[in-house]
């Protein structure tokens, strides 16, 4: 892990001098460069100097269109690592895992491949989303390692789901939320706000199956963040205050549970501040502080 950080540093730095090279090559100031990126000056000297992570894709895609560029390896080559990722020309992304991504969430799954022992596979897809989340996290090529394995993660849990006997269902449904979620993510990272939006659907759909709050928290949170990535701050604030609501009399279960329900009101905050309700935007800012305090 200690050896991966020092190799992660180490690329940061190669990708900001790259940065910088493209920007001078482009005849481009450092604060006209930030401006026309929607960043500060400052932001700008991080990302050169390596202090600055390059670790959202859409932040990435408003840099290569400034700085003229349409293959993103040009700028972060070793942190794809060979992965195609391109900008249309309406500078949109194209990242290659979407294509699979999209088949699995739009073709179903009929007749289920048969499961020999479903208890087996269901701690064997757990133990897979444990490592996927944890690249995505740590991983200084989180688009590649998480690319490379949601379209089989989907795959695998929505075979399962069908395969489920009444048994086994609840378990089944958590999985499936968890990969779901998990696909959420990756997909409104490389801007995919739609996709983004169809699995965070089926996310809370799955968890609501469960009873279990801390995974309708999560599913409510992801949910609520694709509808403010599609400019859909009613459907956010309606999604995130519902849920906080339905949380409350269980927020001291656990600390996770508190998280969660604090981080529902900050995106009620956020959705609040957009439609210019300052007093509501406020008071959910109040609850989040007041949950963040009690961690």
């Amino acid at each position: 892990m200690a050896t991966e950080h020092v190799e992660s540093g180490e690329l940061d730095r190669r990708i900001g001098m790259r940065v910088r090279a493209l920007r001078l090559r482009r005849g481009l100031g450092l604060r006209a460069c930030a401006e026309l990126c929607g960043r500060t000056e400052e932001w700008l000297r991080q990302v050169e100097r390596g202090e600055q992570r390059l670790d959202k894709l859409s932040t990435l895609v408003a840099l290569a269109n400034v700085l003229g560029v349409r293959d993103l390896s040009l700028i972060v080559e070793d942190r794809l690592q060979g992965m195609t990722c391109t900008v249309t020309e309406g500078g949109r992304i194209r990242h290659e895992a979407v294509p699979a991504i999209r088949q699995v969430l739009s073709t179903p799954i009929y007749p289920p491949q048969p499961v020999d022992d479903l208890p087996a596979e269901g701690e064997k897809l757990k133990r897979r989303l444990a490592v996927a989340w944890s690249a995505w996290h740590g991983s200084a090529r989180p688009y590649t390692a998480l690319g490379a394995v949601a379209p089989g993660l989907l795959q695998d849990a929505l075979n399962l789901h069908r395969a489920a006997g009444p048994s086994m269902r609840r378990t089944i449904w958590a999985l499936l939320a968890e990969t779901f979620q998990l696909a959420q993510r990756f997909l409104y990272c490389v801007g995919e706000a739609e996709l983004a939006a169809r699995a965070a659907d089926r996310a809370m759909v799955a968890a609501e199956e469960t009873d279990d709050p801390q995974l309708i928290a999560i599913s409510a949170w992801t949910s609520t963040m694709a509808a403010l990535g599609r400019g859909q701050t009613d459907e956010a604030f309606e999604v995130a205050s519902t849920a906080a609501t339905y949380l409350q009399p269980r927020s001291s279960s656990s600390q996770a549970v508190l998280s969660a329900w604090g981080s529902l009101h900050l995106f009620a905050a956020i959705a609040c501040a957009k439609n210019h309700r300052g007093a509501d935007a406020w008071r959910h800012w109040d609850l989040a502080h007041r949950a963040a305090s009690a961690l």
